[in-house]
This record gives structure tokens, C-alpha cells and sequence, in this order.
């Protein structure tokens, strides 16, 4: 039987924050016998050694177009279309994050089944108009989180399917028996504005106020921009908080600690830092937004209304007067939530299903 053939297209794996889910979902698809081919618009980024390393086939070509002029869209549409015919896919998979559907019109011009994954809340204003062409031109579209579904993609109901990203729970588990004496709060994100990291240093503020002894704050991500820059000067008389900036050993960081604060202040697809962090029974607070509503359902008394930093001080407080047993308690229930609903095993498997039945449609 002739192997299946999966075209991945994503703009790049140096700023794409998705591009280790989809290296991570790529690998486990070779593992069950499809033929894997990774399209971006360059090669730079670590990740793309590994890709090669494991005998992923991996193309760079210019994949989008503008959408104005007309002519141009539809003549360059067209050419991508012949690159993607001598690639011969049975299906391409975009983890594009924007409204492009320059690709999109390639994979019809191609007669290619197209379908993407949505990675975010965006969809109103200019862009909406894209989103609407991105959608109509798609097989199938995979939503990130319920929301998405009835705030805006309810127009295209027949085509939505779920399948969150998923964590590789064989990382990321508990292992640090022995974590440190003094409790340590942790935040995990690219620490742009919209992560609220403003907020959660609030919080832990009017924390130390009242309770200045035994807990400390970690906060690991890129931390050169002016935003972060900012925040490390206004703080920096602060021994308890701690900037670790961007490291590769996250799971290692997340094993020593003893709360994870998801502190966005929008909604999001589906947060995998927050995700990472239940899968190693870690409590786990979060917003009140898209994404994490799905994510921490059933554990509202570890979410707070986001830009509130009186509620996020709260809960932070009432996590740290919980007992190490309760902790535990919690902290197993949040990791069984991972296993059954956020799994890398799960993502490949629904995948696969999804290939399926496209495949069985065309």
C-alpha cells in the first residue's frame, strides 16, 4: 500500500512559536507510516537540524502571495500550485497563524485537500474578510478551543474539529520529589504585553505585602524587549523575583516549582505552557479567557477575571496556604486532565482520524 503523503507549511521555525508542535506531531505521523514533508519560507531556526536529522523532507519556497493586485494573487496562486503538484501531497496541513489564503488557493488551483489549524482569537477588523477566504477555501479547520467555535467560526460548523496541541507527557512529568523549601511561583511565556506579566507582578506585590516570607516568583521567557527591560528595572530591588529569561530546560524549571501562573490578559487558542505545566502536577492558576477557560474547566478556583490583580493575588494565596497533600491532590487531577484531553498520543491519534477522513471524502 502506497504511503499517504502530508505536506506541513508553517512560515518559519525561528519566531513560529508552534513549530516544535508541529515538529513534535510531524515525527509521530513518520512513526505511523505517512510520509511527512515540511514546507517554510526559510530554513533558519535549530529546529529545522532535527527536522533533516530525521529524514523529514523539508522545502523552502515563498509559499504566500499579497492579496492586492488581483492579477498577482491568482498568477502567483497558480505557480505555488505546480510546486505543491511536484510534491505530490494528499493532503496539505498549514499551522499558519494569519489570515493568509494565498496558500490556500495554491492547494485548490493544485486540487490538493487544504486545511489549517487556528492558533489564536484573531478574526474581526481588517482581517476578517481574509479569515472568511481562509475558512471557505479549508477542507477542514481545527479550532484550538470551544470559543472560537461560537464567537466566530460557527458559519463553518461542518468543517471544525477539535484537536488541541498536544504535550509529550514522557517530558514532561513529575520528577523532583524533593522540590525546594520555599515555594516558588512560576510563569512560562513569550512575555509579550498580552501574557500580562504587569499583572502578575502586581499581584505578587500586594502578595509580599502581607505575606513576605516563604515563597519567591520565577519568570522564564525572552527578555529583551523594552516591555520586559521595564518591568526587570522597576523590580529589580526585589530579591524574591527572579528574571531566568528564555531557556530550553523549561520541564526542569517547572519540576522545581510549586505553582504556575498562566496571567494572559486576551484569549488564546490553547496555551501549551500552561499545559506543560499541569501535565507535571503543577497547580495551575489562569485567566478568565479563551484557551484557559477550556483548559482549567472544573478548577475555576484557580482562575481570576484577567487585568484583575486583587483576584490573581487571591488565589495565589489560597494556593499557597494549601496543604503539600491538597497541593498533591490537585495537582494529579490537573495532570490526568493532560493525559486524557492534551496528549501528544491524543493530537497524533484524532489526527490521524482527521487524515482519514479527508482522504475518504475527496
Amino acid at each position: 500500500m502506497e504511503k499517504i503523503t502530508i505536506l506541513f507549511t508553517i512560515p518559519n521555525f525561528e519566531t513560529a512559536g508552534s513549530g516544535h508542535a508541529l515538529f513534535q506531531l510531524a515525527l509521530g505521523l513518520k512513526n505511523k507510516g505517512y510520509n511527512i514533508h515540511i514546507m517554510a519560507k526559510h530554513d533558519r531556526g535549530s529546529l529545522v537540524k532535527r527536522i533533516l536529522n530525521e529524514k523529514i523532507q523539508f522545502h523552502v519556497v515563498p509559499y504566500e502571495s499579497k492579496a492586492r493586485p488581483l492579477l498577482k494573487l491568482f498568477f502567483n496562486s497558480f505557480k505555488i500550485s505546480r510546486i505543491f503538484k511536484e510534491i505530490k501531497p494528499d493532503i496539505i496541513y498549514s499551522y499558519h497563524y494569519s489570515s493568509d489564503y494565498s496558500e490556500a488557493m495554491a492547494s485548490f488551483f493544485a486540487g490538493i485537500p487544504w486545511l489549517y489549524i487556528k492558533k489564536n482569537m484573531s478574526w474581526y477588523g481588517p482581517s476578517q474578510r481574509s479569515w472568511y477566504i481562509r475558512s471557505f477555501l479549508a477542507k477542514k479547520i481545527n479550532v484550538q478551543n470551544s470559543e472560537m467555535e461560537s464567537e466566530f467560526l460557527f458559519r463553518f460548523s461542518k468543517k471544525l474539529i477539535h484537536i488541541p496541541i498536544g504535550v509529550n507527557t514522557d517530558i514532561f512529568k513529575p520528577t523532583n520529589k524533593n522540590k525546594n523549601n520555599q515555594f516558588t511561583f512560576i510563569h512560562v511565556s513569550t512575555l509579550l504585553p498580552i501574557k500580562g506579566v504587569h499583572i502578575l507582578l502586581k499581584a505578587y506585590m500586594k502578595l509580599l505585602s502581607n505575606f513576605p516570607n516563604g515563597h519567591r516568583l520565577v519568570i522564564l521567557g525572552p527578555d529583551k524587549t523594552e516591555y520586559i527591560k521595564n518591568l526587570k528595572i522597576k523590580y529589580s530591588s526585589i530579591n524574591k523575583i527572579s528574571f531566568i529569561g528564555k531557556r530550553k530546560d523549561v520541564h526542569k524549571y517547572l519540576d522545581n516549582a510549586h505553582c504556575f501562573v498562566q496571567s494572559s490578559l486576551n484569549g488564546e487558542g490553547a496555551p501549551i505552557a500552561l499545559q506543560e505545566a499541569m501535565a507535571m502536577e503543577l497547580i495551575s492558576i489562569g485567566s478568565k479567557v479563551a484557551g484557559i477557560n477550556d483548559q482549567l474547566k472544573d478548577f475555576d478556583y484557580l482562575r481570576y477575571n484577567s487585568e484583575n490583580p486583587f483576584e490573581l493575588k487571591e488565589v495565589m494565596l489560597r494556593v499557597l496556604n494549601m496543604t503539600t497533600s491538597e497541593r498533591a491532590k490537585i495537582g494529579k487531577k490537573l495532570r490526568l486532565k493532560i493525559i486524557n484531553e492534551y496528549s501528544l498520543l491524543n493530537e497524533t491519534d484524532k489526527t490521524v482520524n482527521m487524515l482519514k477522513t479527508i482522504l475518504k471524502a475527496k
